[in-house]
């Protein structure tokens, strides 16, 4: 039986990838032969699978053995479902309850990626030398990026590729791995993360990237794919966004621990829609357990928040806001000079220090 699945968004068509961004992790389509009760189990469990590779960031969610029996009964999970006719056929769409996915997950001790996620800027050369653009919609190569992109639940988008852009940036500045040239071209585009990737033809074709991390190399490597179905440049774009995605995921997922609170100063934020824009964007973080103002005064904010990952996790996923950044100077150390044989005692029984951050809202 043909089976396909995709995000309740995406149609049949090509989506253009400037617009990508995923909304509905939770929503489903699946192809289906009939609207038989096996057929639809079958669709159910196909669908709850990628609902957790999107909601883990792991492709083998499903299969792990502290979430096999979630795939014993789907409908334990579902919201609601429904049939549509379709370009591909009968259309099963159904929606599962994405906070009891996430609380099963995170039950297991698996990490959940949170809904909040940064979009990826992704400049791709393509075998005859050109920077793939947004407006470049149609084509193995933008088709298979837009479809594993929403598969995976990754965001990106491609550059415009106007005159700006082309007054910037060159396919030779990306083979080169030429990085003031790429990040003087990513700066208009504000975005933490930024891919760039080349095609290379042959008799095994293959692609190479890299990914920066506000303007610095985090990683890189190299993708081949051997025989199969389909056009060999879309296995590669596919299987890049894989590895994108796979390397993002390790970053912004949360995996649950014992909760530390984790002090937290944002400077600059003037008015009541700022605290309530910075205030929605921290409690809607995955592994952000409590979120308690101690003091609002003189435009800085002082918080404590409850965090069940490492408090360097939490400052990333802060830093998704796209208001929040660093501070133009550092914070002021007040320090006091110790007479070198003073004695200096020590209480074992002290708690540890709160780890603290420290953020300045930015302007537009």
């Amino acid at each position: 039986m043909k089976r396909f699945l995709v995000f309740c968004f995406l149609l049949g068509a090509s989506v253009p990838l400037a617009a990508l961004d995923p909304l509905e992790p939770a929503t489903v389509r699946v192809t289906v032969d009939d609207r038989g009760s096996g057929t639809r189990q079958e669709a159910l469990r196909e669908g709850l699978r990628e609902v957790l590779t999107r909601v883990t960031g792991l492709t083998d969610a499903a299969e792990r053995d502290e979430l096999a029996h979630m795939l014993r009964d789907p409908n334990q999970w579902l919201e609601h479902y429904g049939y549509r006719e379709g370009d591909e056929g009968l259309l099963l769409e159904a929606r599962f309850g994405l906070q009891a996915v996430r609380r099963a997950v995170r039950d297991a001790g698996i990490r959940v990626w949170g809904p909040t996620r940064p979009r990826v800027l992704l400049w791709l050369v393509d075998e005859r030398g050109n920077i793939v653009s947004a407006g470049d919609d149609t084509g193995a190569i933008h088709e298979a990026l837009a479809r594993r992109g929403q598969y995976r639940g990754l965001p990106m988008r491609l550059p415009e590729m106007d005159a700006e852009d082309r007054s910037e940036i060159v396919a030779a500045d990306i083979r080169g791995r030429f990085d003031r040239r790429l990040r003087a071209a990513s700066a208009r585009y504000d975005l933490p993360l930024v891919a760039a990737a080349v095609f290379y033809t042959g008799d095994q074709p293959y692609l190479r990237w890299r990914l920066l991390q506000h303007g610095e190399p985090l990683d890189e490597g190299r993708v081949e794919v051997g025989e199969g179905d389909g056009e060999p440049r879309a296995r590669l774009a596919a299987a890049l966004v894989d590895r994108l995605a796979d390397r993002v995921a390790g970053l912004y997922a949360v995996t649950a621990g014992e909760p530390v609170r984790v002090s937290l100063r944002v400077e600059g934020i003037g008015s009541l829609e700022r605290f309530a824009s910075l205030r929605q964007h921290a409690v809607g973080l995955a592994g952000v357990e409590t979120l308690s103002i101690s003091r609002l005064e003189g435009g800085a904010l002082e918080a404590g928040i409850e965090f069940s990952g490492p408090p360097e996790q939490l400052e990333r996923l802060l830093r998704l806001h796209r208001r929040l950044g660093d501070c133009p100077d550092p914070a002021p150390l007040a320090i006091t000079e110790m007479p070198e044989d003073a004695e200096v005692e020590t209480d074992p029984d002290a708690p540890d220090a709160v780890p603290a951050l420290r953020l300045c809202w930015r302007e537009a």
